[in-house]
């Protein structure tokens, strides 16, 4: 009705706002969420950020494997990826489409063009054509997020619930839950050059 649908927009527009009906994850799995979340950190730092962006959950296992500082992911910690994966983020509040079915989908690199200067990788075809220079977006702004996969979605998902403090209904507002980002489909954010971390506040949109 359109109570609800107020409400639902109410919370996208406050994102980091916290609401009376917001549902929090089992103080049980913390130390699970914060071990998971160390550790895909600790593989970004060895493969480096632009290529985390596009790793895939093979890659990832990989990874944890290969690299003499990292440790291979422990059958909790892989379980606990999955579930976050596939779980239904209905229940905590978050109402949009999954686009990924397959925690295993990945975006291949013959499919991107890497944006020098930001790290990040486009999706060739409209998206490198929609942000390459042109007289509509002028020079002053810059790519801040670009093609990332699922590993790098669940990554974000898990960081921003250790700092909503467990809240996944505030972690689902921002970013998408794992599967329904459409970052993974050639969705990318943009900035402004020099205006440091206002870019990813409101005061951007007067920029």
């Amino acid at each position: 009705n359109n109570t609800q649908a107020e409400q639902y927009v109410k919370k996208i527009r406050h994102f980091d706002a916290i609401f009376a009906s917001d549902i929090h994850l089992d103080p049980r799995y913390e130390s699970l969420l914060l071990r998971t979340a160390a550790h895909l950190v600790q593989v970004e730092s060895y493969t480096g950020h632009g290529n985390f962006n596009l790793m895939s959950l093979d890659e990832m296992i990989k990874a944890g494997k290969n690299f003499l500082k990292t440790r291979a992911f422990q059958a909790d910690g892989l379980n606990f990826i999955e579930e976050v994966f596939f779980a239904n983020p209905n229940r905590y509040g978050f109402f949009g489409k999954k686009v990924s079915r397959d925690i295993t989908d990945f975006i291949p690199k013959k499919d991107v063009a890497k944006i020098s200067n930001s790290g990040h990788y486009l999706l060739k075809g409209e998206s490198l054509n929609l942000y390459e220079p042109s007289e509509d977006v002028g020079d002053q702004v810059i790519l801040t997020s670009g093609v990332r996969g699922n590993v790098k979605q669940i990554h974000l998902f898990l960081a921003k619930a250790i700092e909503a403090q467990r809240n996944l209904s505030r972690a689902s507002r921002s970013p998408a839950p794992p599967g329904h980002s459409y970052h993974g489909f050639g969705d990318f954010d943009v900035g402004k050059i020099g205006y440091g971390e206002h870019k990813f506040t409101s005061d951007f949109s007067s920029t």
